[in-house]
């Protein structure tokens, strides 16, 4: 079993007059709070990269129509909301992860503390084997839900890991880089 944290290679913006219905506290892995409105998002730079994945601030992804249909799983993990991307054509949505759960292991995971303010952030994870179900993407409460992870199952073959579904259907956009095994 090893657990990805995911980032995406380019980030998006949206509007000044939409960021506080998109504000972080929005998508700290529960589901959306409110009535949502289909939103235009701008690439940060100004600089268009077509791809199937893109961030949004630090706590969510914009998907394409193609992740959507290929990318089952996400459905039970989260929400799709959808949006514009200024500049491209199709559909597009924000992908709102809200499995939010305490899979970490306190004891065995490597802090760091900030020394100005004192807090304490997570320098290396580490999780609960036990306590991972068949979770494609999920959160930690222990970090303030901002980190996306992507598990993959090796025990459970019929188990379809993100990565796996990114690499069979060609997706772009997204990097995954290894935090964890339970081989470690």
């Amino acid at each position: 079993m090893k657990i990805c944290r995911i980032r995406p290679k380019t980030t998006l913006v949206c509007q000044p007059k939409d960021a506080k219905l998109l504000a972080d506290a929005n998508f700290s892995g529960c589901p959306f709070p409110g009535k949502w409105k289909r939103v235009e998002l701008l690439f940060e730079n100004g600089t268009q990269a077509k791809a199937d994945f893109y961030g949004f601030s630090s706590k969510a992804l914009v998907c394409s129509e193609q992740v959507r249909l290929w990318c089952g799983p996400f459905e039970d993990e989260g929400e799709f909301l959808p949006v514009k991307i200024k500049g491209l054509k199709g559909r597009y949505y924000l992908y709102n992860v809200t499995h939010c759960a305490s899979h970490l292991n306190p004891k065995k995971t490597t802090w760091a503390t900030d020394k100005r303010t004192g807090l304490r952030t997570i320098k290396s994870p580490a999780f609960h084997a036990e306590r991972l179900g068949e979770d494609c993407v999920f959160k930690i409460p222990e970090d303030g839900a901002t980190a996306i992870y992507a598990l993959e199952r090796d025990d459970f073959p019929e188990h379809e890991n993100l990565k796996t579904l990114v690499k069979r259907h060609g997706l772009t956009g997204l990097e995954f880089k290894l935090v964890w095994s339970d081989n470690q």
